[in-house]
């Protein structure tokens, strides 16, 4: 299983609140609406909180059907989420972390970082649908 780790930072004029809303707690509603091309829908296993699976129907033209994104953790009065997101069953989990914070200007600071575990076995499969 190879490992890779990324961390980057970014900043935003929106303010952290109003980001982690939409971007987090929303995005089950407002991803398939953005991007209709890519996303068909996304289902709730859960409340949405900690524990909870949201899976993320893709559109047919893509090279999986879904991807289960589980909510490890989520913190609204920090701006705070963990969650995993298993590809492909195996074939690729990618562990992300993504907090915000208000710099000054009112400008949303928003660093990011993610762990991916790919299963190199698995690494000649072109296309993975499961239904």
């Amino acid at each position: 299983m190879a490992v890779t780790t990324i961390s980057n930072e970014f900043s935003c004029p929106i303010p952290p609140a109003r980001l982690f809303k939409a971007a987090v707690l929303d995005a089950h509603n407002l991803l398939p609406k953005i991007v209709p091309d890519k996303i068909k829908s996304i289902e709730i296993q859960g409340d949405g909180g900690a524990g909870s699976i949201k899976q993320i129907n893709l559109a047919d033209d893509g090279p999986f059907d879904f991807i289960k994104h589980r909510i490890e953790e989520v913190d609204e009065q920090n701006f705070k989420c963990k969650f995993t997101l298993d590809i492909c069953f195996e074939l690729l989990k990618v562990q992300h972390w993504v907090t915000t914070a208000v710099l000054a200007g009112g400008v949303t600071d928003i660093p990011q970082h993610s762990i991916t575990h790919t299963n190199t076995t698995l690494c000649d499969v072109v296309s993975c649908s499961h239904s």
